[in-house]
Parts: structure tokens; sequence; C-alpha cells
């Protein structure tokens, strides 16, 4: 256990940190950009963009527990997580191509299913190293907030260089392209930094190969057993409702600039730069109000201020509003965003030490394949369902101007399936009671039992939390269950 017990330096905080510059860059550029892309500038109708995008997460479905079980399971001289950020650094470039106008439906598919075997490559194993490096509580919490000031930085990159370089072409075709190349290049860069100032726990895996079929079958097994898990299955509406209200703004937000308000796109552009700046400015805020006050009571002040920003937006799309209160619409759901997007991964972190009470392993690699799995249906889903959404309300891909349904579908994407998913997850946020007092005291059982500990020894008190955090009757805990494969061999 010497890896674990390694002091984490600034230097080293900043190295985990920088890698989710990759993942804020492509996720906000994808998230507002990619459907513009598709429907305005390459001439795909909403049902085909939104499609490309649905067939993508079919191919996640395989991919990304793939991922995650593979590098539970590699042992190699770079690690079982590293290895692959090495291999990923020159794939990373891939993501250029998916900006290249003139082609047709099958090269953007094809190009889009190819960056997204690259992103899970890089980002399954990148989710495990906070688990992997402490079991501190607010080194945890630190960490998450120093990644989650790198995922806003690439965010703010990504939000403010696509609207920069559109102004300066007439055609959008050539702006996109110079986007993708320059945005390509600087989701190579942070790899090296994550591998060379990170580290992992040994891994005390030890399995025997098995048959590739019989291997698979195991594996989603596994993906599976992760919803046995109570406290996973809380995280996972709280994210789903965080992740697709801000993933169904992202969608719609420049077609609703541009049809709704009819905005020229210096001012597009400033308002989505609004928006990326006061997500970044947010999150050192919202991980300091996580480590005073907890997830839980943090998710919920976001989504507040989120709700108080979609109700701006609605009064400045219903009435003769000045341009200055899109503005304070921007700046107000923009400062909700940091939060909305740090509490689900700061959450993430915590959740396979609760896995571990309850299977007695460490299997922080197939919950990060679930994650990433989850996190790309979502997105997947929401644009899908604007894109359903605009194709019945007679949206003309390509057209200056949209019909009076078109607009209304517009309105109803933005404003109201924001709001309807903030909601979701702000009830569900009530049903999550993991804080650092429970924390702590999991983490100690935990290591009495490693120690050889009877699990019938328990303390009352740790008893109960562990049963309120795992769903699971305390005797059933530490292995004595059928929820991973090797608590069902034994």
């Amino acid at each position: 256990m010497q890896k674990q017990a390694r002091e984490i330096k600034p230097v080293n905080m900043a190295a985990y940190g920088c890698g989710d510059l990759f993942a804020g860059i492509t996720g906000t550029t994808l998230g507002i950009w990619i459907f513009y892309f598709y429907t305005t500038v390459v001439g795909l109708s909403p049902i085909e963009a939104g499609s490309i995008l649905a067939i993508a997460r079919i191919w996640d479905g395989i991919t990304d527990p793939t991922m995650g079980y593979i590098t539970d399971n590699t042992h190699s001289r770079y690690g079982r997580r590293r290895l692959y950020f090495l291999i990923g650094i020159p794939l990373t470039l891939s993501f250029g191509l998916l900006w290249i106008d003139g082609f047709g439906y099958a090269y953007y598919l094809l190009t889009y299913l190819a960056f997204n075997t690259v992103f899970t490559l890089v980002q399954v194993p990148y989710e495990t190293l906070a688990a992997e490096m402490t079991n501190d509580f607010k080194m945890r919490c630190k960490l998450t907030g120093v990644r989650m000031i790198f995922a806003q930085s690439g965010a703010l990159i990504a939000s403010w260089l696509p609207a920069y370089i559109l102004q300066q072409y007439d055609d959008e075709g050539t702006a996109f392209l110079y986007v993708g190349g320059i945005l390509a290049i600087l989701c190579m860069l942070p790899w090296f930094f994550v591998y060379k100032g990170t580290w992992e726990r040994e891994s005390q895996l030890q399995r025997d190969s098995a048959p590739f079929f019989k291997e698979m079958k195991k594996l989603f097994a596994e993906m599976f057993s992760t919803f046995k898990l109570r406290i996973f299955r809380i995280h996972l509406c709280m994210y789903v409702g965080a992740f697709v209200a801000l993933d169904v703004f992202n969608a719609s937000f420049v077609h609703y600039l541009t049809f709704v308000l009819e905005l020229d796109k210096l001012t597009i552009g400033n308002l989505v730069t609004l928006l990326a700046v006061m997500q970044f400015a947010g999150t050192p805020v919202y991980a300091y109000l996580c480590m005073k006050y907890g997830n839980s009571a943090t998710y919920r002040v976001a989504v507040i201020v989120a709700m108080l920003g979609v109700i701006l937006w609605t009064i400045t799309s219903s009435f003769e509003a000045p341009l200055m209160l899109a503005f304070v619409a921007a700046f107000v759901l923009g400062s909700s965003r940091g939060g909305i997007y740090l509490v689900p991964w700061n959450i993430y972190n915590f959740i396979p030490d609760v896995d571990e009470v309850l299977t007695s392993e460490r299997r922080e690699g197939i919950y990060a394949g679930v994650m990433t799995l989850t996190r790309k249906i979502t997105q997947a889903f929401s644009i899908m369902l604007v894109g359903v959404l605009l194709e019945y309300s007679g949206f003309q891909s390509g057209a200056d101007t949209q019909s009076a349904s078109a607009i209304t579908g517009l309105q109803v994407a933005l404003l109201g399936g924001t709001a309807v998913f903030l909601i979701f997850g702000f009830i569900n946020s009530f049903r999550f009671g993991l804080d650092h007092k429970k924390h702590k005291t999991l983490v100690g059982e935990i290591e009495r039992l490693k120690a050889g500990g009877n699990l019938a020894d328990a303390h009352v008190e740790a008893k109960s939390i562990i049963e309120s955090l795992t769903g699971w009757k305390h005797e059933h805990t530490w292995g004595n269950n059928n929820v991973s494969h090797a608590s069902r061999s034994r």
C-alpha cells in the first residue's frame, strides 16, 4: 500500500486535473456546436444528426464497460490505468476529423464512432485516479475541484474559440475546420502530464484468463452489478438530472439565440463565452461548498440558481425584453453550471469505497466504465431529444429563418426540457446520504475488515451507515452476496 500513502503535492493535483481539459474541450464543443454544425453547416436533418449520436451510444454500450474491465485487469510496467494515457496521446487528434465539411452521413457517423472510442480509451482509466491516489475525503474533494477547474477552462476555450473563429470567416465550413484542428491539438497535450504526475494503488487482482465470450459475459454481469448498490442508483439519478438538463440547454442554445432571439454572431459568441466564464468562476466556489456543507446541499444550491436562470430566459423570449436581460440570464445560469457539473463527479470518487464494503473488492474501473457510458448516453439522448422535437416542429436545416412552430419547438426544448430534468435531479438529491462523517466511518470499517476483523463485530453506527449506503443487510456485505463475479464464485 506504499503508493496509496504518497503525499499529493500541488504539482500532482495539477497533473491530475489537467486531464479533464480533454473532456471539458470535447464535451463543450460537442454539446454546443456539433448539432449546429451537422444541421446548419453540413446540411443533415435534425433526425440524421441525432441518429449519429444514438448509434454511437450503442457502440459505447460495448466499449465503455469493456474498457473499465480491461483497466481493472491490466498488468504492465506502465500501470493498470496510466498505460492507456500513453496510447491515447496521438489518437486524440481524431477529434479534428469531426469538423471537416463536405462529406455525407456515413463519414460523420464513422468519425464520430472513432473519436468516441478514443475518448473511452483515455477517459475511463482517468476517472479512476482520484480513488486510486487517496482515501482521504477532503483530498478527493480537492482533486475533483482542481479537475473541474481544468474542465471549466477547457469549456471556456471551447465556448469562446469557435464563436471567435466563426466571426472571422464568412464560410462556416472553413471556420469549423480551424476550430477542429486547434482543439484537437489542445486535447492531446495534457495526457503526458497526467501520466507523469499521477499514480495508482497496487493491484490485488490476479485473475486467470478465460475464453473471450466468457469474459464478455462476466464483463456485462459486472457492469449491471453496479446498479445493486443503492448509493450508486441515487447518484445516477442526480447525475442524469443535472447533465441532461444542461445537455438539452447546450444542444438548443445556439439555435435559440439565432432563430428565437435573432441575434448576430458577435452577440451569440459573447453570450456563449459569458456562460463559460461564469461556469469557470463558479467551480472553486462550489468545490468549497462541497467540502463545507456536503455534496447534496451544494447540488441543490446549484440547481436552484439554474432554475432562476431558466426563468430569466423564459422572460427574455416571451416579452419584449431588452438585450441586457439575455446577458443577465446567461450570467445567472452560467454561475450554476460549475456546481451542476462538479458535484456528480465529486460524488463518484466515493462510490468505489461503498462498493468495496459491499463486495470486498476495488472496482473503480467498472464504475468508471458505467459512468462514462452513462455520460455519453445522456448527451446523445439530449441531442436526439432536441433533434426529434425540432424535426416535428418544422425546423428547416440550412434556412436563415424558421417557422413559428419551429420557434415554439426551440423554446420548449431550451426552457421546458432544461427545467424538467433539473427538477428530477433536485428531488433525488434529498435521498443522497453520504457525507464526510459517514465516509470516515465507512473507510475505518473497511480498514478494520482488511486487518482481519470480524464482520459481526462492527459498531452499531457503522452497521447502520453501511446498510443505508449499500441497500443491503450488514451480514450480506463484505463479499457475502452475489453482487460481483468474485462474490458469485465464492
